[in-house]
């Protein structure tokens, strides 16, 4: 049937294990359209309401949660820390980047730190897992897990915090002291600190229940901002187009080409950076930098859209490796 095509398309290429997170990425995305309709009716003078709470209750309840469970289990094995450098040097070409790239092209302070925070971060584990997999194989996820935990995830819990504080529009106070003060940031503290402390049953319980909250509320989040009307798409055309060619082409091209250099020394783990690098934007990364004041929309459209273009750049970046 004609109107199955796109479907049997798309399970030709990924496979069942990539399409049932993408499955619940639009669902997620719709659903918090559709709250934000129906709830936006009721606070007209705030048309932002969703997503405002929605991010309060991940910025102050899930993403700490999920911080002190993947910090305390995290395993450190010094044979792989080049695969978890990975996150850390593109977030650092990210910023370095924008900083010059956004005041050259005339952008102010919120569109280029929601710039440095969508594309220098990737969406390592709830995407990145099931593609790899489906991509690479189960072999490969070790290796990924490594990237995301060491790499990504510590990455936006003090980078990616201290990035949003810089460029965000609270200037009030000492830029180091609202850093601590931040909850991911003190859930990565609380995290280390209990590395090797075993957590009674009822507290893991507990925190793995409040950390499924952060994917779906953090769609959500994403889904009630998003609009693709054509005044937004025109108005954020340069940077729609500047920050998907960086996170899905550029970032990832100069990972390959890096790790030609260490190929001998790498085998098989190049090909896990490289297809991590070629991951949208990580959500979380963005919803910290909306919550510190930062473009909100232009994040949720870089997210959306990203989302969309892995589908089929990730894919082609595999084939070329």
């Amino acid at each position: 049937m004609p109107g199955k095509m796109p479907v049997s398309f798309c399970h030709g290429i990924l496979g069942d294990q990539a399409l049932s997170p993408l499955i619940l990425v639009i669902l997620c995305l719709l659903a918090g359209k559709l709250l934000n309709k129906v709830i936006a009716k009721s606070f007209a003078s705030r048309p932002d309401a969703v997503a405002t709470v929605l991010n309060a209750v991940v910025i102050y309840v899930a993403l700490p949660a999920m911080t002190i469970t993947q910090i305390h289990k995290l395993d450190v094995d010094a044979s792989v820390l080049i695969v978890a450098s990975g996150p850390w040097l593109n977030f650092l070409f990210a910023a370095i980047f924008w900083a010059f790239a956004g005041p050259a092209l005339g952008w102010g302070r919120p569109v280029t730190g929601m710039m440095i925070l969508a594309t220098g971060l990737g969406n390592t584990s709830f995407l990145g897992f099931p593609l790899i997999e489906a991509l690479l194989g189960k072999d490969a996820l070790p290796v990924a897990a490594v990237s995301d935990q060491m790499g990504s995830f510590l990455v936006v819990s003090t980078l990616g915090i201290l990035v949003a504080n810089i460029y965000g529009s609270s200037r009030d106070g000492n830029i180091l002291l609202r850093v601590l003060r931040f909850p991911p940031f003190m859930a990565t503290v609380l995290g280390v600190m209990t590395r090797h402390m075993e957590f009674h049953p009822m507290i893991s319980d507990g925190l793995s229940r409040l950390s499924s909250l952060l994917t779906p509320l953090a769609l959500m989040s994403v889904g009630s901002r998003v609009s693709f009307e054509m005044a937004d798409l025109k108005k954020y055309r340069a940077q729609l187009m500047t920050g998907i060619g960086f996170k899905m082409l550029l970032v990832p091209g100069l990972t390959m080409f890096g790790l030609r250099i260490f190929e001998a020394l790498m085998g098989s783990y190049q090909n896990v950076m490289v297809i991590e690098a070629a991951m949208p934007g990580m959500i979380t990364g963005y919803l910290i930098g909306a919550e510190r004041g930062l473009d909100a929309k232009l994040g949720a459209l870089l997210i959306s859209v990203g989302i969309v273009v892995a589908m089929i750049s990730v894919p082609l970046w595999a084939r070329l490796l």
